[in-house]
């Protein structure tokens, strides 16, 4: 994924910013509508604030949020196994490399 670069705009822009976004077209690379929210739910954190804090937030915001409609904002169809990924990301931040590696050998 192309990380902006130090003094670019879109370095310190919020992940559902305007910037942000034309930093990933200009790169050709597109967010699902899940991380976006993760993503932007961890950044609206102000201060400085840890991993574990910033997951929470994010997971949080997805928990809250009705997946379904969320699906419907990706350019292409969502899956049922993505919604289910989704539904089962651990709140505890420490569960989420077991849960990754699940996931990472489940599909390979």
């Amino acid at each position: 994924m192309p990380s902006p670069h130090h003094g670019e705009e879109a370095n310190t822009a919020a992940v559902d910013s305007t910037a942000y976004r034309r930093h990933l077209a200009a790169h050709r690379v597109a967010i699902d509508p899940f991380v976006t929210r993760y993503l932007a739910a961890a950044d609206s954190l102000t201060g400085a604030r840890t991993f574990e804090e910033r997951h929470l937030a994010g997971r949080a915001a997805l928990r809250t949020t009705n997946l379904d409609a969320l699906a419907c904002q990706d350019i292409k169809p969502v899956s049922e196994p993505l919604l289910r990924l989704v539904k089962t990301m651990p709140q505890d931040p420490g569960q989420l490399h077991a849960w990754y590696d699940y996931h990472l050998h489940e599909r390979a």
